[in-house]
């Protein structure tokens, strides 16, 4: 249990460190104002698309790791929840680019307007957000908490690399390299799950 709950922890540690050096290079290097429109930007995305994930999973990982031994209920069960999550989640985020400048202007008012730009090219990762935290539900249920943790070491570095490939172009380089890197690793997420 130790161990489990160590490789479940690092894992944690690395994705809330790669989650954050994004906007700890653009503040280094941008300074606050071009900060203060990507940490908007970035949290009118994510909000909405964190709060769906608590619930969801504390009802699917508990019954996935029930299922764990029939493979083919846990993939029927596995597939079900994700289809459901990516119908709800992908109008939801389309809708959200689309709309992006109204959005900027009626939740955070008009001196926020330059995040718009910075929140439709964060959209196109967030249509893989739902998708991509599901996968963690995988991992635990499996009680392959080491394999997570080996995707959080190679996906932290490609976060650095991602974010230090946008950050010459300010915070639309950024959002435009984090958003690259979801979907160069998706395949590799895929594969390790």
């Amino acid at each position: 249990m130790l161990c489990f709950g160590g490789n479940v922890s690092a894992a944690s540690v690395l994705n809330h460190f790669g989650s954050s050096v994004d906007r700890v290079l653009i503040g280094r290097f941008w300074g606050a104002t071009v900060l203060g429109f990507y940490s908007k930007a970035f949290s009118m995305l994510t909000l909405p698309l964190a709060q769906m994930n608590p619930p969801i999973a504390a009802v699917a990982l508990p019954a996935m790791s029930r299922l764990v031994e029939r493979p083919e209920c846990y993939r029927k069960s596995y597939l079900s929840v994700l289809e459901k999550l990516a119908s709800i989640s992908a109008p939801l985020v389309a809708w959200m680019i689309v709309c992006s400048n109204w959005l900027c202007d009626l939740l955070l008012g008009p001196q926020w307007a330059p995040a718009a730009s910075v929140f439709s090219v964060l959209g196109y990762a967030g249509l893989l957000l739902p998708v991509w935290n599901s996968t963690g539900w995988v991992f635990m249920s499996q009680g392959r908490a080491k394999d997570h943790l080996r995707f959080h070491m190679l996906d932290s570095v490609c976060k650095v690399v991602s974010v230090v490939a946008g950050l010459r172009w300010g915070g639309i380089g950024v959002a435009v390299g984090v958003a690259v890197r979801y979907y160069l690793m998706m395949p590799v997420l895929f594969y390790m799950v």
